[in-house]
């Protein structure tokens, strides 16, 4: 197909089979001569362009699109190619790989290949988004006054907050992974609101001791999935030691 002389009357003589294959491509195509002339424009060029109610082939690029003539042109003079180049346009974003076509050591045309990576970037900041408000809940859950412990729907621990570390006098690597009924089994808690959040579905407050000489006060509350069933149990915990001192 590609001769010295790169031109439509070349192009139009190729199979029809590998115009479609060419159109067939999830990639745009675009192909131009050494006169900027747009010999190969495919489907998915056309629709990520907004191009699909004109015919782009045998008009000049820069009558077609104009913003970006200076960039091919460039590849035309210099045939150094311009890879991953970003281009935003009103019907999409895109990635471009722009390389010379070169016969016997001269560029002969420019040929296009590109993607739009508008989902992509949707993606991308829908995620940053989530990025940041998991920021956010992080810095409140270290930041309440109150401990915090947090096991999922089979009283397995997942998070306690450093205020939580501090009231029990316990670690959080000694916690995280661990099932509440073992803790109780091993008696570092006299008994667990967790246990029992998960008995009776709801809410429950009670007076808990840790490892026999920290007197908490915890409030369990459940979080429900859409289903219905307890996905989380959210425990408050309050220290009563010193108050009960106070009292004394």
């Amino acid at each position: 197909m590609i001769h010295q002389d790169l031109n439509l009357e070349a192009v139009q003589q190729v199979s029809p089979v590998w115009a479609s294959a060419l159109d067939a491509s999830h990639n745009g195509i675009v192909i131009i001569d050494r006169d900027g002339v747009i010999l190969v424009y495919n489907q998915a060029a056309r629709r990520m362009l907004g191009d699909e109610g004109s015919s782009a082939v045998g008009r000049h690029f820069s009558q077609v699109r104009p913003e970006t003539w200076s960039d091919l042109k460039e590849i035309l003079e210099t045939g150094r190619p311009q890879i991953g180049k970003r281009i935003v346009f009103p019907s999409a974003t895109i990635i471009a790989n722009r390389n010379p076509i070169l016969f016997d050591g001269e560029v002969v045309g420019v040929i296009s290949v590109f993607q739009d990576i508008s989902e992509y970037e949707a993606i991308i900041s829908e995620l940053q988004g989530y990025q940041k408000l998991h920021r956010e809940l992080e810095a409140i859950f270290e930041s309440s006054y109150d401990g915090l412990y947090i096991t999922d729907g089979k009283a397995n621990t997942i998070r306690v907050n450093s205020a939580y570390e501090r009231t029990a006098g316990l670690k959080r690597e000694d916690l995280i992974g661990r099932n509440m009924q073992d803790l109780v089994n091993e008696k570092v808690f006299d008994h667990s609101v967790t246990l029992e959040v998960l008995k009776k579905g709801a809410q429950v407050s009670l007076m808990q001791n840790i490892k026999g000489n920290k007197q908490v006060l915890v409030t369990g509350t459940p979080i429900f999935d859409e289903d219905g069933k307890i996905a989380l149990v959210v425990t408050n915990v309050r220290d009563m030691t010193d108050l009960d001192d106070l009292r004394a």
